[in-house]
């Protein structure tokens, strides 16, 4: 659990702080709070968001399924769910208008929405393999 929980923490801080850092003035080429390296490589910063995002859900997954399976402790989970959806309001907040028009709101949406599913079909799908591990036995 700790490891899982470091690896979000460095995933959801390098979104705060991405490559290169964030405009800090408006001009007619980027606003203020814009990631530089997205508005200067907008193909890398796609897939550096990708790969940040693929770390970061992946790890909070990992913590909702040992939460789920050992202590079902609520008020963590809920608080796991609101930092998956303020992720993704950064990840969609520091896209220049170039990236965010083709990719970054599918890329928050389409995680934001396997954070909400993910644990309940992980949980169906553990279920259904209980079941069936336990009628085998018998």
């Amino acid at each position: 659990m700790t490891i899982v929980a470091l690896i979000a923490t460095a995933t959801y801080q390098a979104v705060i702080t991405p490559p290169g850092g964030l405009w800090q003035d408006d001009s007619a080429l980027h606003r203020a709070g814009e990631s530089i390296m997205g508005s200067h490589q907008p193909k890398a910063f796609v897939i550096f968001v990708i790969g940040n995002s693929i770390c970061f859900y992946s790890s909070l997954l990992s913590m909702i399924y040992i939460l789920l399976e050992s202590s079902k402790n609520y008020a963590i989970l809920a608080s796991l769910y609101a930092l998956s959806f303020t992720y993704g309001f950064n990840v969609a907040a520091i896209q220049p208008d170039a990236v965010s028009a083709r990719w970054g709101k599918f890329i928050s949406f389409f995680f934001f929405v396997l954070t909400i599913l993910g644990p309940f079909l992980y949980s169906k799908l553990w279920s259904a393999s209980s079941r069936t591990h336990q009628q085998s036995d018998q």
